[in-house]
């Protein structure tokens, strides 16, 4: 016959192991994701430490520089200019190029155009990646500039649902909008 204390110890076992798994589980992932993100900081200081940027971000380029479609970058947001580091080149925009600058969401163009072939003719390649897109919460940091031969062009960065990254690019955007010297005469 089993004892009713034996019966007692079996559950009680039965209960705190699992949980104690889970415990020494949840430590581990937490610890490799702190190391993870200190490495990744570390990383983005280091690759930053020329330019004194304000903020800098690991994220992927959509389109506008000859860089393929979600090829990994590092954007330095400095006080002059934007530094782009990615696929072993180093772009340099000086703000006072900057026409505008934006965060929009695929919700928010999928509001203003029909899917992807209607966002490609109105915006181009970024139209249609965000025309195409199917999560509402995706982000995208737009830079529009003018280039060399004083046409405007479009960069755009996919910065996907961080909020981290969406509140700085944000106040960033903000800080320029509030700085603009002049307005800009553009004739139709």
């Amino acid at each position: 016959m089993i004892d009713i204390e034996e019966m007692y110890f079996q559950a009680i076992l039965i209960i705190i192991i699992p949980i104690l798994l889970l415990i020494i589980y949840l430590i581990g992932h937490y610890r490799r994701n702190k190391e993870e993100e200190i490495k990744e900081k570390d990383e983005l200081q280091e690759s930053g430490q020329n330019y004194n940027p304000i903020y800098s971000i690991r994220t992927n380029h959509i389109c506008g520089l000859p860089l393929t479609e979600n090829s990994s970058c590092i954007l330095h947001l400095c006080n002059n200019k934007i530094i782009i580091d990615g696929a072993g080149k180093i772009f340099k925009l000086p703000k006072d190029k900057i026409l505008d600058m934006n965060i929009k969401t695929s919700k928010e163009v999928q509001n203003s155009i029909s899917g992807a072939v209607g966002g490609y003719i109105l915006l181009g390649p970024i139209g249609a990646f965000l025309g195409g897109s199917t999560t509402e919460f995706h982000r995208f940091f737009i830079i529009i500039y003018q280039n060399k031969e004083n046409k405007e062009e479009c960069i755009s960065f996919d910065i996907k649902d961080d909020i981290k990254s969406f509140k700085e690019i944000n106040q960033y955007i903000e800080e320029f909008k509030n700085n603009i010297k002049f307005k800009k005469e553009i004739d139709l």
